[in-house]
């Protein structure tokens, strides 16, 4: 794991961190009246869901990809989330 990561399951709600792992889903869906693209991140500890408000799709983030994610952590519906996240294709 590269320094500044935190393992996804360790990840303290309402914080920012960054965190790295396999795209393991993806998919588009309704967000009040606009749409979102969400993928899924895991890593050995757990998963994120990543949204993209106002995005159908986002070139280079496809099943099986890494990639490290950055931002303000959330839960949802019993999920953790975070919504607009920095990230890097790796």
């Amino acid at each position: 794991m590269r320094s500044g990561l935190t393992p996804i399951a360790s990840v303290p709600l309402r914080s920012r961190a960054w965190v790295e792992g396999v795209v393991t889903a993806t998919a588009c869906r309704v967000i009040g009246s606009g749409p979102a693209f969400e993928c899924v991140l895991e890593d050995r500890s757990g998963e994120v869901v990543l949204v993209f408000l106002g995005r159908r799709e986002i070139s280079g983030i496809e099943r099986g990809r890494r990639l490290a994610a950055g931002g303000t952590f959330a839960s949802r519906e019993g999920r953790l989330e975070v919504l607009n996240p920095l990230y890097d294709l790796l």
